[in-house]
């Protein structure tokens, strides 16, 4: 009798223990649902920022590739403009070397009068 009861509660216990691995069981598939769920709503994020990122870089070089031109073409302005002034300051230089020269000859008939 005593042994009857001992194998009913064993059987009773065991019975709870499966249904207990068996929720269990479900409450790891339900959290790895879960965690796809969240994995995939993050893959999704990050794959959407990347795509907006990719946008502004293609953005960014399509912008350069147009401003390239006006920029060399700029630039060689700028050099053709800094020979010129160079050329002008040289020529600047002559003007008043020769205006000098001119000073002091003037000045020197006006002396030996």
């Amino acid at each position: 009798m005593e042994n009857d009861q001992l194998h009913e509660q064993i059987k009773q216990a065991e019975f709870e223990i499966n249904d207990l691995l068996q929720i269990n069981h479900v409450m790891i598939l339900i959290w790895i649902i879960y965690i796809d769920s969240i994995d995939f709503v993050f893959i999704k994020v990050l794959r959407e920022e990347f795509q907006a990122i990719q946008s502004k870089i293609d953005k960014l070089q399509i912008d350069y590739n147009q401003m390239k031109p006006n920029y060399l073409e700029l630039e060689q302005q700028l050099e053709t403009a800094k020979r010129t002034n160079q050329r002008l300051e040289d020529e600047l230089i002559i003007y008043k070397n020769r205006q000098a020269d001119i000073y002091n000859y003037d000045s020197e008939l006006y002396n030996t009068r």
